[in-house]
This record gives C-alpha cells, structure tokens and sequence, in this order.
C-alpha cells in the first residue's frame, strides 16, 4: 500500500505532469475563453463526424459530409462565446448568493422597539489609541470565533475598520479558512473621537451610530453600534475588546455594569474563541468583502449580460444578410476578434487570435 503512495507521489512530481498541469492552469485561467471556444467547436466537429459515420455504417447516408461538418464546427464556436460569458455571468451571481449566506451567518446584532438607547461616548477618547488590531472577547449574538478588530486611518476625520473571523458554518465542515469585513469609520465631531458612524457594505439600511462607551485608551474597550432601521424599531449590538486575546474577569464585569446603568441588556453577549485560529496564509479560503466587492460583481454581471447581448444581436444581424450558415459565422467571428485567411468563400478558415479576451 505504501509503496502504490510512493509511485503515485513520485508519478505527480514528473516533468510531463508537471507541464501537463502548468498547460491546464494557463489554458483555464489565463486563456479561458479561447479554451472555451476551443472545446465547443472540437466537441461539435467530432460529434458530427461520428453522428456522419454511424449513419454510413447503418446505410443512412451514402457519403461523408464536409461541408456539414465544418458548418457544425463554425456552429460550436459561435456558442462556445456566448456559453462563456454566460457561464461568467452565473458565476457573478453565484458569488452575490455566497456574499448574501455570509451576511446572514455573521449576523451579531439583536433587535429591539422603539429609538436607540442614548450611550454616552467616552469623553477622553482619542481615534490614533484605537488603530491597530483588537481581539473581541465577547459580542452580542455570534457564533463566529477568532473575530478582531482592526483599526486604520484613512483621513483625519475617517478610519476603516476590517472584521476579521472564522464562521462556524465552514468550520464544522473542516473548512481552513478566514473572513474579512471592511467598514468605513466617520468622525463627524472631531474632538467626539467616541462618537462615530460607520457604514458596512452588506448593510443596504445605511449607517449606524458606532460609540466607543469604555476604554482605558490601551488595552480594552467597549463599543455600543445601534442603527434606526424605522421609528418603531432598531438593531444593536456590543463588543468588548481586548489589545490581548483574553481579558480580566473583573474589566468584563465592569464593562458590563456600566451597560446595565445606561440601561442596557447584557444577556445577549457570547464569549468568542481564540484557542484555535487559522492564519489568513495557512487557510484554504480567504472571504473578503469590502466597499467595492459588490461594485465589482455587479459590473461583471452588467458587463456579461451586454456582452452576451451584443454577440446574438451580432450574429441575427450578420445572418439576415449573409448567403449561408457558414458565411455567418465567418463574419461574426471577425467581428468577434478573429480573422479568416483572406478568402472569401464558404471554406474560408478561421484564424482565432489568442490574445483576444472578449471579457476585461
């Protein structure tokens, strides 16, 4: 047994397979729409050729049909294109369903009647002792582990703060991986450095009062977030940090009963693991989601639809005017980014250029 592991390991590490691997990775990743275009005209080629030749066999067909057969390969490039960018197109939206699950799984706030609750931020507070990386010891409603803070300054009057996490949902399928959460950070009153705003990017609702209610200035604080989501309702949520993955029983206690006297629920606290954390360079996933992750799935998603749009607008165009099938596809793949060898007939051949990408 442990020999076959041997000769199996000794075969992966071979120059051939290596190269096979390196051909593969280039052909999927960097030229993946001629790969694409590629297979859909080899596959519709090779499919006519054998449907041609059981028809012969079974006495169906006299002779074999070039011309078919060439009008079904031009056939499978033209919808190889169009199934490529309509495969990019699902995997845009598949990554909008993925950014949705993630909101609703790192989702660590409760709910409650009425306006927020007036919390008075800490008066001696100032933005640069909150920069850098805090661990969350306890916050309300999550289940995530490994969770911190992580201030920087953008201006002098804004921050931006990265939640950084493990969720449970990954772990308990023995998944190595990290997720990050970038927010934006307003100052409104300079020298009310407690007193803030902040603006996730999974929070279509708009911003949310973010006040820092308890620090020493070094190595713990507590910040109290509540959003006004209508005049009957609002959700909000507590954190206690640390500049250490653990922190004083007695600095907890006392966080807390500062909450209770401004009138503030503590039981919905859960304290966060940090026994058994999975650094961003070792995990096998990285979720990232930042201001401009949705601008960028839905651009794509934008830019696969008008593409895919413009390639049958093209090729109804093109076939309302041209003579035959394959005329029509010669000329769509021309406008399409390839060339023919300058001939002008139905045999004409279609030169593709590799360096044409149809998708930025």
């Amino acid at each position: 047994m442990l020999r076959g592991v041997d000769l199996m390991r000794k075969l992966l590490q071979t120059s051939l397979v290596i190269s096979t691997r390196r051909i593969a990775n280039t052909a999927f990743n960097k030229h993946l729409f001629i790969t694409n275009v590629t297979l859909s005209l080899s596959l519709s080629g090779m499919g006519d050729v054998l449907q041609q030749h059981h028809n012969i066999a079974y006495k169906q067909q006299a002779t074999w049909d070039i011309t078919r057969t060439r009008h079904m390969t031009c056939t499978g490039m033209t919808v190889g294109a169009l199934c490529h960018h309509w495969t990019v197109m699902l995997v845009t939206l598949r990554q909008v369903v993925v950014l949705c699950v993630v909101s609703v799984v790192v989702n660590g706030h409760d709910w409650g009647w009425g306006k927020c609750p007036r919390v008075d931020h800490s008066p001696n507070l100032s933005s640069d002792q909150l920069l850098g990386q805090w661990y969350v010891i306890e916050q309300f409603d999550t289940s995530s582990t490994c969770l911190t803070l992580n201030y920087t300054r953008v201006s002098p009057t804004q921050l931006k703060v990265t939640k950084s996490r493990q969720l449970v949902l990954l772990d308990s399928l023995r998944i190595e991986h990290t997720n990050s959460y970038t927010g934006t950070l307003d100052i409104p009153d300079g020298d009310k450095s407690g007193k803030m705003r902040v603006k996730w990017p999974l929070n279509i609702a708009g911003k949310a009062d973010y006040i820092v209610f308890d620090t020493d200035g070094s190595s713990y604080a507590a910040v109290f977030e509540c959003q006004q989501l209508t005049r009957i309702g609002h959700r909000a949520s507590a954190t206690i940090l640390s500049k250490t993955p653990t922190l004083d029983a007695a600095i907890i206690a006392e966080i807390k009963k500062k909450m209770t006297d401004q009138g503030l629920d503590t039981h919905d606290f859960d304290v966060i693991d940090h026994s058994v954390c999975i650094r961003r360079e070792d995990s096998d996933l990285n979720i990232n989601i930042d201001e401009d992750t949705f601008k960028k799935i839905i651009g794509d998603a934008s830019d696969s639809f008008k593409t895919i749009a413009s390639q049958v607008m093209t090729f109804l165009q093109v076939a309302n005017g041209a003579s035959n099938f394959a005329d029509t596809v010669v000329d769509v793949t021309r406008r399409l980014g390839a060339s023919t060898n300058g001939s002008s007939d139905t045999s004409a051949a279609v030169l593709v250029d590799p360096d044409v990408e149809l998708l930025a």
